[in-house]
């Protein structure tokens, strides 16, 4: 692992070569496309079935020439922590499953995905790309409903000024 760090930061630099290889990173691409980085690069596609259920594609890419012990460690990291079995996966899956029950209560009109609202730059585990989600899910929803734009003009609003008070 030394080894490659060090190709890394010969070719891209030091701090260059840290953020390339010392962060795991996200990318949801709406609406059912995600790209995982992170013990490698990691591509799901979540395929709605019927109401209540869905499938997932996932699939792991790395490196036509990398070496065969290096390959070995990133399959068994993958296998261990992104694989069906994996500690990330299945509880991955807990949330969504745990999520899609929460959305059959219609007692409460709203879900609370403020966290992270009132920082500049969001960290990872913040709530922004679900808001974000749900706000592009609601604009294609209501195309054209000058009503429902007019509405959400109003809840951006209260948003960004519950934000600053915070």
């Amino acid at each position: 692992m030394e080894a490659t760090a060090a190709r890394f930061v010969e070719r891209f630099g030091a701090e260059r070569a840290q953020r390339i290889t010392g962060a795991n990173r996200a990318l949801m691409i709406f609406p059912n496309l995600m790209i995982i980085d992170a013990i490698g690069i990691t591509i799901r596609k979540i395929d709605p079935v019927s109401a209540g259920q869905m499938s997932i594609t996932s699939v792991a890419l790395a490196p036509k020439d990398e070496d065969p012990d290096i390959r070995e460690l990133r399959k068994s990291h993958y296998l261990t922590f992104l694989g069906p079995a994996g500690f990330a996966t299945p509880d991955d899956i807990e949330i969504v499953e745990s999520c899609q029950r929460g959305y059959l209560n219609r007692t409460l009109r709203f879900s609370d995905l403020s966290r992270g609202m009132a920082k500049e730059v969001p960290e990872t585990t913040d709530e922004l790309p679900a808001r974000e989600f749900w706000r592009q899910w609601d604009r294609l929803m209501h195309d054209g409903d000058d009503d429902h734009e007019e509405a959400q003009d109003v809840t951006q609003r209260a948003e960004r000024q519950g934000a600053q008070r915070r």
